[in-house]
């Protein structure tokens, strides 16, 4: 789960959820029932003064807690006054105040004890809840959420905001929100922002350095949708999600931005660098549930510069696109379950600057350089991977945790330096045969390889330095034993394993 997920995960808690009894209006009272369960779901106990004045429901003094000293932390959130207001059309106002203060104690070894405290402040936050109970959907907007650091206290050291900054702003927010259901709760969460703005910066003062961090965001979007078992907390979720999964428990979300900047600086003793860095857009996702878990993430058009007398040389480079994703089970099955892996880097690009620190006579190609990388499999699962009981387990003896039934490396490419590589295989493994490869599930399939321009590279390698005369012609001879010339300086191999554990190279057995 991202910063974002869980900070909009705990707004809403505290002001968002919803399900009840079936009703054709919404009165103040079961808003406010419906908010405190959601939010005692949670895991926090709630304190508040309640007033009633035309029949206005106000809230003084409330107060979250909770209290996870076993687990090492404990929080206390003081919302201030709320007021829930009846309009004639049958909905509700949720009207909270506008300052929030956050107060967080960590436990780690006694003298390590220290305590956080953020505060939020929004400005024209509006939540109206309509509907039916039990079908409550909650519209929101703000022209600012803003979450800033306060004070941070360490064995009564204190350090306040002119030493450490932390601030995230969110401008002009619009969402909405809907849970209905009985026993699995269905949610549906989403929301825009024009821009999400992240600035932390340190300057201790009895120290001979500082930095500063500033992320910008535009056009941000985010949903949410998934169910939740009645009767599971956030913090029985953390704790230990198999449960949670096991009884229907699901996710998904995705995330989007369409402009990213960041702006990184540090200083120590009169030297330092900056590094300056944007994107033209992105998007995570993930989801999650019994089936297991799949995220992907994506940066578009990336530029980075790097400088400062910190470094030996400035850095500038240039991504055409970075893309990320996994596919994986969590729960032991007893059918075989898929999964896979995927990476595509493309055209990445540095400075000239750069090419001439390591290739001053330009020896090499300085082609933009791109990897794809997509691999495909099947598995039977033994255990559940996100268990308590993983803790236990020796992670070395892997077949007690997971068996691969097969493996395809449905594509491997890479070009650049004048290089270019294309593979591709396919396996299936007898996990019973565990002898012929010595310790090893004995594989059957083939594999293929095709490299253009290595012999090059290795002799421009050998003039530049990088490596030596006698490293190159070993990596000449290893690729010479199993790879056969297709053209200049173009060679291809094809690797095959039998079902008897024969491996056969270019046609000729090797063993």
């Amino acid at each position: 789960m991202t910063l974002i997920d869980k900070y909009t995960a705990l707004i809403c808690s505290l002001l968002i959820w919803a399900a009840s009894p079936s009703s054709a209006e919404l009165s103040v009272d079961q808003v406010w029932e419906d908010i405190l369960q959601r939010t005692k779901s949670y895991g926090y106990k709630v304190s508040s003064i309640q007033s009633r004045s035309n029949g206005i429901l106000v809230l003084s003094e409330l107060n979250l807690r909770q209290d996870r000293l076993r687990e090492g932390y404990s929080v206390n959130i003081n919302l201030g006054n709320m007021q829930l207001i009846p309009n004639d059309d049958g909905s509700v106002t949720v009207s909270p105040s506008e300052t929030i203060s956050w107060d967080f104690l960590i436990l780690d070894a006694e003298p390590d004890t220290m305590t956080v405290k953020l505060i939020q402040k929004t400005k024209n936050l509006l939540i109206i809840a309509q509907g039916g109970v039990g079908e409550i959907r909650y519209d929101y907007s703000a022209e600012l959420i803003d979450v800033m650091f306060d004070e941070f206290l360490v064995q009564g050291d204190i350090m306040k905001s002119d030493e450490a900054n932390l601030r995230i702003s969110l401008l002009d927010v619009v969402g909405q929100s809907k849970i209905t259901g009985d026993a699995l709760l269905e949610s549906l969460f989403n929301f825009s922002t024009k821009n999400i703005n992240f600035i932390a910066s340190f300057s201790p003062k009895a120290e001979d350095y500082e930095g500063t961090w500033k992320t910008r965001l535009s056009n941000v979007t985010f949903a949410s949708a998934g169910q939740v078992p009645d009767g599971i907390s956030l913090h029985g979720l953390l704790q230990d999600v198999s449960p949670a999964l096991t009884s229907g428990y699901n996710n998904s979300n995705l995330f989007g931005y369409e402009v990213g900047e960041t702006d990184v600086s540090f200083e120590i003793g009169g030297h330092g660098f900056v590094l300056e860095s944007s994107s033209a857009g992105g998007t995570v996702s993930n989801t999650i549930s019994i089936a297991g878990i799949k995220s992907e993430s994506e940066v578009r058009s990336a530029k980075f510069e790097i400088s400062g007398d910190l470094l030996y040389f400035p850095l500038k480079a240039e991504l055409g696109s970075l893309l990320a994703g996994v596919n994986m089970p969590v729960m032991p099955r007893p059918e075989k379950q898929t999964f896979g892996v995927e990476f595509k880097l493309k055209e990445l690009l540095v400075s000239q600057g750069v090419w001439t620190t390591f290739d001053p006579l330009s020896d090499l190609m300085h082609d933009p350089i791109s990897v794809n990388l997509d691999i495909k499999g099947v598995m039977l699962l033994l255990m559940d991977v996100l268990g308590s009981d993983m803790s236990k387990v020796d992670l070395t003896d892997y077949s007690k945790i997971v068996q691969i039934v097969s493996l395809s490396l449905r594509s491997l490419t890479f070009s650049g330096f004048g290089v270019e590589v294309e593979a591709q295989s396919d396996f299936e493994f007898d996990n019973q045969d565990l002898k012929t490869f010595a310790g090893m599930p004995r594989p059957k399939g083939k594999a293929s390889m095709k490299i253009t321009g290595v012999n090059g590279f290795l002799e421009k390698a050998v003039k530049m330095g990088l490596i030596g005369s006698q490293q190159a012609m070993g990596v000449q001879m290893a690729i010479g034993m199993f790879a056969l010339p297709v053209g200049n300086d173009m060679m291809q191999t094809e690797v095959e394993i039998d079902k008897n554990g024969g491996v056969f190279a270019n046609g000729q057995r090797l063993r």
